[in-house]
């Protein structure tokens, strides 16, 4: 029994070690990164992410994302976050689901960006979670869901989002009493379970063969790079709803009140905006638009309904579609 025992403890302690030195690898090689240092942050991290460290994987991901310290290459970006992802890591699921959404180094698709995007929103992610309520609200790939829209938008507010707090109650004010009650009761249940299993999440892995069962693997910590496109209403969405384009910003902002006005069934002050845009020449001019959607259909779709209502509308790309990069470890 004696040299079996000393056999165990022996190999605890090497464990022990050997995720010391993984952990202090990593720190090596974000260190290095963060001082721009990106060929030995790539010798630091490539063994610790063939290894299977999420972390490594996912800062790895995003060198090969933005060109840094790699030729540039959206295929392998997508297959590092890919690996993380499935290990649990939050910030490769939100970057992955991005990806998916935009058709970056993957086939687009939205039911898998909406499947990422969930297993990170799970884990408190309020950038996922603002995704996820606009897809919702919008239909983008899925069924409009004003339920889902207004708790996912409502957890957003909650972990801290101004602008989720505003298209939470926009949404609501399009909810009938039932679906809000719903949305209620939906969302004080998710608090509920959130709470007991501490933000935890089991992402499921794909089995390698249809309908076999499903394995599930452990949460890892959530430190790493997001660097992708968020889906809220934004300047990083693709489309808008033009109502109107000046020269006068008083003209755009007279415009906006009186649409709002005479349209109170169609149009709220939430819906629209009013965008500076810069030409050429240095001129300024204002346009009225409405949301900012992630596909040119629901924006047509958005521009049918305003002219049934009487309001002249066309649907424009959004020039100013910007990824939103967020520095490593936060």
């Amino acid at each position: 029994m004696l040299p079996l025992l000393y056999g165990l403890v022996t190999a605890i302690t090497q464990a022990t070690i050997n995720h010391a030195k993984a952990a202090d690898n990593f720190e090596s090689g974000l260190a290095a990164y963060r001082s721009g240092d990106y060929g030995l942050a790539k010798a630091e991290l490539h063994p610790l992410a063939k290894s299977g460290d999420a972390k490594a994987q996912t800062l790895l991901g995003h060198m090969y994302s933005t060109g840094r310290g790699v030729s540039q290459d959206s295929r392998a970006a997508a297959e590092w976050y890919r690996k993380a992802a499935l290990q649990g890591h939050m910030t490769a699921q939100f970057n992955l689901g991005n990806f998916y959404a935009q058709g970056v180094g993957v086939k687009h698709d939205p039911a898998l960006a909406v499947y990422w995007f969930e297993a990170a929103a799970m884990q408190g992610d309020r950038d996922a979670q603002n995704n996820l309520a606009y897809i919702f609200a919008n239909g983008w790939g899925q069924p409009v869901d004003f339920v889902k829209a207004y708790v996912w938008w409502a957890r957003a507010a909650a972990a801290g989002s101004t602008r989720a707090g505003t298209s939470r109650d926009a949404v609501a004010e399009r909810m009938t009493p039932a679906q809000l009650i719903e949305a209620k009761r939906l969302l004080e249940a998710g608090t509920a379970a959130t709470k007991a299993r501490k933000a935890a999440v089991e992402v499921p892995v794909p089995s390698a063969k249809p309908g076999t069962s499903r394995s599930k693997t452990q949460t890892t910590s959530a430190s790493g790079l997001r660097e992708a496109t968020k889906v809220d209403p934004g300047p990083s969405a693709g489309f808008q709803v033009q109502l109107g384009y000046f020269r006068d910003r008083a003209k755009a902002e007279f415009l906006k009140k009186r649409l709002v006005a005479r349209h109170p069934n169609t149009l709220s002050a939430e819906d629209l905006a009013i965008i500076a845009n810069e030409t050429g020449n240095k001129e300024v001019f204002y346009r009225v638009v409405a949301q900012y959607f992630i596909s040119r259909d629901a924006a047509q779709s958005r521009c049918r309904r305003y002219r049934q209502a009487g309001v002249d509308c066309f649907v424009r790309r959004d020039t100013r579609r910007r990824p939103v990069v967020v520095q490593p470890g936060k």
